[in-house]
């Protein structure tokens, strides 16, 4: 005979249901911690090793080793700017404005890779565009506020020299007017010798009166206030002052062998040949005066707001502003021009990997800075190379 099983009770069935609640509820509670455990482990993992992204759309280009180590390398806050009409695509000088938002976005994405590395995007057509400009320059005055307090201070000091200058010429032309008018007329080479005098009289005039307009140009600059950033335009005013003073030197060094000259020639009167020596070993202390005025204004340390502040209202620019130099990005070498054809093909993806490569360059050359020594050698002292603009 076979043994019948018990059916069950209510109260058997109720345990069990409860029983299997417990389990599910168990089994629900260790998957939760199983997940939450994994998400911490993956956090602390991550947060261990260097994150790599990838900067191509395709995925075909990583972040390289290079630009991981430069990046790694910056041990102060560099920032690239770039500013231009972004927004306007009839002012972007005819770039794809596919190929605008490709480099936009690889900029940023390189930024977010180091935290020693910002990007500024400005927008000149935008109405915040104008604000960011200005705060973008009041910061880097702010930043180099000592050294262009120093700069300011030299060419005022420089200023000064050029005033006086222009004093001491003044001086100098009513001497020669009236060594001019002493000599006897009746003498051939008496005459001769007048009419020099007569004529350098005339050449430091007209040199007097330029250094004065020259100061009141350079004066006029320091108080003009430039880029919004509580700065006059010290760049005007700096070129002002070195060209004044560089003519100056050199038209008073040679105004020396001509008085010497003068001095010692046998129609010379002898009460004006007394004179001129002496007035020639002081055009020699103004001439030094002068020289090392410039000298000083030349070897005084300048900040780049300003060439940044000129370049940002010019033009479309990309800068990257370290914390002691800059450097700037060329905007074709930036935006390169990539034709129908190779849009077809896809190789637009390759403008991430060429942006990185750009920016790494230009990052290296202020992280690891190569300076060349330019020595300049002519035979002529009034070759005047760099007041004429060919060489700046």
């Amino acid at each position: 005979m076979s043994e019948s099983k018990p059916k069950p009770t209510a109260s058997t069935r109720a345990v069990s249901a409860f029983g299997r609640r417990i389990r599910s509820g168990l089994l629900g509670l260790v998957f939760l911690l199983s997940v939450l455990a994994s998400v911490i482990l993956v956090n602390v993992i991550m947060s261990r090793l260097p994150s790599r992204v990838d900067v191509t759309s395709l995925g075909i280009h990583q972040v390289s080793p290079r630009t991981r180590n430069i990046l790694d390398a910056l041990t102060a806050e560099h920032e690239l700017v770039l500013a231009g009409p972004w927004s306007d695509p009839a002012g972007r000088a005819g770039l794809d404005p596919r190929v605008v938002r490709q480099v936009i976005d690889t900029l940023n994405e390189i930024g977010r890779q180091s935290s020693e590395l910002r990007i500024t995007i400005i927008d000149t057509m935008s109405e915040g565009g104008n604000a960011r400009f200005v705060e973008t320059i009041e910061r880097l005055v702010e930043r180099d506020r000592e050294m262009l307090d120093e700069y300011e201070r030299m060419i005022r000091d420089a200023l000064a020299s050029v005033d006086r200058s222009a004093t001491r010429l003044g001086q100098l032309t009513q001497g020669l007017e009236a060594m001019a008018q002493a000599f006897d007329t009746g003498d051939p080479g008496a005459a001769n010798l007048q009419g020099v005098l007569a004529n350098l009289a005339l050449n430091v005039a007209q040199l007097s009166a330029d250094l004065g307009q020259r100061k009141q140009a350079a004066e006029t600059a320091l108080d003009t206030p430039a880029f919004g950033g509580g700065i006059g335009e010290l760049d005007q005013a700096d070129g002002i002052a070195d060209a004044a003073l560089s003519r100056v030197s050199r038209e008073l060094e040679a105004l020396v062998p001509t008085l010497e000259a003068i001095a010692s020639n046998i129609a010379t009167p002898a009460q004006i040949g007394d004179q001129l020596p002496p007035l020639a070993r002081a055009v020699t202390a103004w001439r030094d005066d002068a020289a090392r005025a410039h000298d000083a204004l030349v070897r005084v340390e300048r900040s780049d707001v300003m060439r940044i502040g000129r370049a940002l209202t010019q033009a479309s620019v990309a800068l990257v502003i370290g914390p002691d130099d800059l450097t700037a990005i060329a905007m074709d070498s930036l935006f390169p021009t990539i034709s129908a054809g190779d849009q077809d093909q896809g190789l637009i993806a390759d403008l991430r990997g060429h942006t990185e490569s750009t920016v790494t360059l230009a990052l290296a050359a202020l992280a690891q800075p190569q300076s060349p020594i330019v020595v300049f050698m002519h035979g002529n002292p009034a070759a005047n190379l760099f007041e004429s603009g060919a060489i700046g």
